[in-house]
């Protein structure tokens, strides 16, 4: 990944500082910042055209409630591996990025969204990819091996994580699935184009309002991801972006179902929290509370939390208010 941009660290560690000042000045999420405050952020650090443009086109990827949004955490450790170095530089760069505190010490779950980040940016590139429960195994692994501890010191277990098998067949080359720029396959139209080309006209169509369209683009994608065998979380997010559409055009059914096949191949909060909207439309009130509260306790995104803790607010307040 590295020979694909001139980006060097202090463009990443630029882009931590100019995206946490932006975060926290908007008063809303202090992990989250819009489109155009990632496209002038990048302006401001000075961040090369040709650059730019890869790094405008990844926001679409990390977007995922489609709101225009993104963790700005989640991102930097996405990319971080376009910096160059060896691969324990990679690993300890990617963990100081997330460390924002500078605490020195990660938990499992912000372990696995570390690495998780980082394969996410590799697959994208179409460079050999981690599967999710391989990233799961390999993080209870380094944990075991620190004695069971809450937290352990990132530093001190970089040649453990390096050197774990998981990681050592993906930095080889061999990891378990391809989903990226040279995973061609053939459409409908027998035209010939790539999972992740697909994948971002499926987005961008969603985005923009043609969703006949983005819903054959989905199918589409779907299709070639039971061929190609990609990881189940990218399986499960596009099953929960159809969701999402059908949720937007009302038809609570296909909703449902496809909601429910997201969460059949990886738990999502966004899914969840969807799952949320349809059973408050179709009056369930109790099922509406129980997933936005999973959704909630899941965490695995700040836009979908606060999605879930508006549902639940909502909830509560139409409670309180007298007929």
């Amino acid at each position: 990944m590295s020979n694909v941009t001139t980006i060097e660290r202090k463009e990443l560690l630029g882009m931590r500082a100019k995206f946490g000042e932006m975060a926290k000045a908007s008063g809303g999420n202090p992990n989250t910042i819009t489109r155009d405050e990632f496209t002038r952020g990048l302006d401001e650090i000075s961040v090369a055209e040709a650059d730019a443009e890869i790094l405008e086109r990844l926001f679409t990827m990390f977007d995922k409630m489609g709101d225009g949004q993104i963790n700005y955490r989640e991102f930097v450790v996405g990319v971080s591996p376009l910096a160059r170095g060896d691969v324990p530089q990679k690993l300890q760069f990617a963990f100081e990025l997330y460390d924002v505190d500078e605490t020195g010490h990660v938990k499992a779950a912000e372990m696995c969204f570390v690495l998780n980040a980082m394969n996410n940016v590799a697959s994208w590139f179409g460079d050999p990819a981690m599967q999710p429960d391989e990233i799961d195994t390999c993080v209870e692994d380094v944990f075991k091996q620190a004695g069971g501890a809450m937290s352990v010191a990132y530093t001190e277990n970089i040649a453990v994580i390096a050197e774990h098998a998981v990681v050592r067949q993906f930095l080889a080359g061999s990891g378990t699935v391809v989903f990226g720029a040279d995973d061609d396959f053939r459409l409908r139209s027998s035209e010939t184009v790539s999972l992740k080309d697909l994948w971002d006209r499926a987005l961008t169509l969603q985005r923009a309002g043609q969703l006949d369209e983005a819903l054959d683009a989905y199918e589409d994608f779907l299709s070639a991801a039971d061929q190609n065998g990609v990881p189940p979380a990218s399986t499960a997010e596009a099953l929960g972006n159809v969701g999402a559409i059908h949720l937007r055009r009302k038809n609570l059914p296909a909703a449902r179902a496809s909601l429910e096949a997201s969460l059949e191949h990886r738990e999502l909060g966004s899914t969840l929290a969807n799952l949320a909207i349809a059973a408050l439309q179709a009056g369930d009130v109790l099922e509406a509370r129980t997933r936005a509260r999973a959704a909630r306790h899941l965490d695995d995104d700040p836009g979908s939390v606060a999605l879930a803790e508006r549902i639940l607010r909502d909830i509560e307040e139409s409670r309180s208010t007298p007929e």
